[in-house]
């Protein structure tokens, strides 16, 4: 009788262990492997990918396959990575279509495949098909050039909230690509894609505020949009507010901050402040030089 107790005993704890209760689902591997990735521990996102990709969910094949791709936590292996980006794929699953379009558009260089990939995810309002769709017509790589059709796709995007797409359409209405030229226009979409965090389009509104162009002129507001993209180091936004800081336009003339701001983006690599600091020279020579070089 003991015994038959201590075997009971043994089932319901087993049964226990293997309860749906603690069972993980794909997705929640596959989230547990992206926060793995995020702390850059490659070979344990691999291991949580893994096993929602060995039962078919498509993000986690995707997740694996780019680790695959640059041999982040397992060996590199491109025919792996394409391996499972079909898998993602085959059963028509959008991320799977646009992630494989992806491939084959860059790194395969095979368009038309990239096309009827990105078209049938598109087809189902995947954002980033739609984008490479819309840039695939802006640029006309693998199809002949045609603006009205690369707005019609970015448009989509952006109606969704697609900070990216937004930024394209302000560039198609600033430069009249397929569209009539609206400064006005521009700066709406500017400023769409920018509350959307987009750094390229704060700092393209912040040099609309500069300039009152599309909108009045206001330096405070340019100031704030500059400082949102530097903060996340665009350096763009960088050497812009070090001028601002430079000529006192919206606010106190400060030559360290100037000089500071100019150095970090310098040290990206950016040829523009570069050029300043050749002219502008050292911290102490910085003030002699106002006037002399051009901006």
């Amino acid at each position: 009788m003991k015994n038959l107790k201590f075997v009971i005993i043994l089932f319901l704890s087993s049964c226990a262990a293997i309860s749906p209760q603690t069972a993980i689902s794909p997705q929640e591997q596959t989230d547990l492997g992206n926060k793995y990735f995020q702390d850059e521990d490659y070979t344990a996102a691999a291991a949580q990918y893994r096993k929602a990709a060995d039962i078919g969910h498509p993000a986690a094949q995707i997740a694996l396959g780019w680790l695959y791709y640059y041999g982040n936590g397992v060996p590199k292996s491109s025919e792996t990575a394409m391996d499972l980006f079909n898998k993602a794929a085959a059963n028509d699953d959008a991320e799977g279509l646009a992630n494989l379009g992806i491939v084959y558009l860059n790194i395969v260089e095979n368009y038309g495949m990239a096309f009827e990939l990105f078209s049938k995810a598109a087809a189902q309002g995947n954002i980033s098909a739609q984008n490479e769709l819309g840039n695939m017509y802006y640029y006309g790589k693998g199809v002949p050039q045609d603006y009205t059709k690369a707005m019609e796709w970015h448009l989509k995007a952006a109606e969704q909230g697609d900070a990216y797409s937004q930024g394209i359409i302000a560039i198609m209405y600033t430069y009249g690509s397929g569209v009539p030229e609206d400064y006005v226009k521009a700066a709406e979409w500017y400023t769409k894609a920018a509350e959307g965090g987009s750094g390229f389009a704060q700092v393209k509104l912040g040099n609309i505020y500069r300039d009152g162009k599309g909108l009045p002129q206001d330096y405070v507001k340019a100031i704030e949009w500059y400082n949102k993209a530097a903060e996340d180091g665009y350096y763009y936004a960088q050497r812009e507010l070090g001028l601002m800081y430079l000529h006192g336009l919206g606010l106190a003339q400060d030559y360290a901050k100037a000089y500071e701001l100019l150095i970090k983006a310098a040290d990206q690599g950016y040829e523009d402040a570069i050029d300043d600091l050749d002219c502008y020279g050292s911290y102490d020579e910085i003030w002699e030089s106002i006037g002399v070089c051009s901006d």
